[in-house]
């Protein structure tokens, strides 16, 4: 792997490291929302419709004793014809719960209680406008005041145990909310210094592989400067650094082989120059001889003159 390729490598891992840290901050954030978020669009609108009907009932329930009070035939009719309408509002309004605010089976089944108990209610209200119609008010006024502990308690131990359900609902978002901030937090906190540490390791150990091989190169450089070719360049990788050694490898051989070549020479022209140096001491001793050869001669012709000249002086 060339030292290029291992830098992309580390720039892609801390690319990999950021967007992982990223994505994974979009998903738990989006879980983190959704959790804190059904308490607004689940737990508050069931509760706020739960308690719409409860107070509904409760103003049913007013109204049903003051038709059972009323003295005049036109408001106990008049009040009558609001209790059957209360009565219809509030089973539309537990089909609207069924219909927006269910959250899980549970719930559903709680919904189906308080169904039953507001039926049992609507029977006994059913019975005391019997009653009343039969001009019976005092069985009718027992009636209603048997209710409070029968029909009427179970109606609001149903509507609580709803409510309650709702409210453990919305604490459990809440917690379920935190719970996944946390495991965000953590995860983030791990993927960070999961790419941290490969970055550190890749980066330090790119680094060390470029820094020893430029050292390598730089010593082998000033030996060859320094004249010594004898230093053996080994090349244990193919990356720029290696290429760079191998370089230097083939410099160092080529100035050895030219080194050679100059040594080569350099030994025939010694032996050159010896001979040439001794043809010149041959030719210089024969030099010699024929100097002293041309004295000999020399001495000879002065003899010679000498004695033509004498013969001349002795025939003159």
């Amino acid at each position: 792997m060339t030292i290029a390729q291992r830098l992309y490598l580390l720039i892609g891992m801390a690319f990999l490291g950021l967007a992982a840290i990223a994505g994974l901050g979009v998903i738990q954030i989006n879980k983190v929302y959704e959790a804190a978020n059904y308490a607004n669009v689940n737990t508050v609108p069931s509760l706020t419709d739960l308690n719409n009907a409860a107070v509904t009932i409760t103003k049913l329930r007013v109204m049903t004793y003051r038709y059972v009070t009323a003295k005049d035939p036109n408001k106990r009719r008049d009040l009558e014809i609001g209790m059957i309408d209360r009565y219809k509002k509030i089973t539309e309004m537990f089909n609207l719960y069924e219909k927006q605010d269910l959250s899980d089976d549970k719930d559903k089944a709680l919904l189906e209680n308080d169904r039953i108990a507001f039926k049992a209610f609507g029977v006994m209200q059913e019975q005391v406008i019997g009653l009343m119609k039969q001009d019976k008010a005092d069985e009718a006024l027992d009636v209603l005041f048997k209710s409070v502990t029968g029909v009427v308690k179970s109606m609001d131990i149903a509507l609580e145990e709803h409510a309650k359900y709702n409210a453990d609902l919305g604490k459990k978002g809440a917690d379920d909310g935190a719970a996944a901030l946390k495991h965000a937090n953590m995860m983030a906190l791990t993927i960070a210094l999961l790419t941290v540490l490969v970055v550190i390791t890749l980066g330090v150990f790119i680094t060390r592989k470029i820094v020893g091989s430029l050292n390598e190169a730089i010593e082998i450089s000033e030996t060859v400067a320094a004249g010594d070719l004898t230093r053996d360049i080994i090349v244990t990788s193919n990356d720029e650094t290696g290429r760079l050694l191998r370089a230097l490898k083939a410099m160092s051989d080529s100035l050895k082989n030219i080194v050679g070549e100059v040594r080569t020479g350099t030994e025939q022209i010694t032996a050159a120059s010896t001979e040439i140096a001794t043809g010149n001491l041959d030719l210089s001793s024969r030099t010699e001889e024929q100097a002293s050869s041309l004295e000999e001669t020399a001495s000879a012709m002065e003899e010679l003159t000498s004695t033509v000249k004498q013969n001349a002086d002795n025939a003159r």
